[in-house]
């Protein structure tokens, strides 16, 4: 029986498939799978949550991706959305949660410049991304990892 925890519970091949929802989360599947949550929360609340599904905050690896998942998050919440990407150990040193598969970025013009202690990423009102305070509660986004 498939649950939701980040894995093929009945061998399928597919993760959380004939699932449409974990939690309060859509399921997306396109390539991965992902989980659009809504329920806003700050950066680490939403690691964890995401952490508790066997899921990662998710990382964006490409520029198909990153419209991919715009599209996705614009059509249920505007607004930001974290994903996986941040300085917290260490300023300008970005790091994704999970290791990414390239070195695609997409910061907004003059991002990230770390206005008041933003350590940590998510879109903004644009498809490009900004650095916000890791304390704002937003929708997240996870992946399995």
């Amino acid at each position: 029986i498939e649950v939701c925890n980040g894995i093929d519970d009945d061998c399928s091949g597919v993760v959380d498939d004939g699932l449409e929802l974990c939690g309060d989360c859509d399921v997306l599947r396109a390539g991965s799978t992902w989980l659009l949550c809504p329920g806003e929360l700050p950066w680490v609340e939403a690691s964890a949550a995401c952490d508790g599904f066997g899921y990662r905050l998710a990382t964006i690896d490409d520029a198909e991706e990153n419209a991919l998942l715009w599209d996705e998050v614009r059509a249920r919440i505007p607004g930001p959305w974290w994903f996986g990407l941040n300085d917290r150990a260490s300023e300008d040193d970005w790091q994704w949660e999970i290791p990414p598969r390239g070195d695609y970025l997409n910061w907004a013009p003059n991002e990230p410049n770390d206005a008041g202690g933003e350590d940590c990423a998510a879109f903004y009102d644009e498809p490009e991304w900004n650095d916000f305070p890791c304390g704002l509660a937003l929708p997240y986004i996870c992946e399995v990892p």
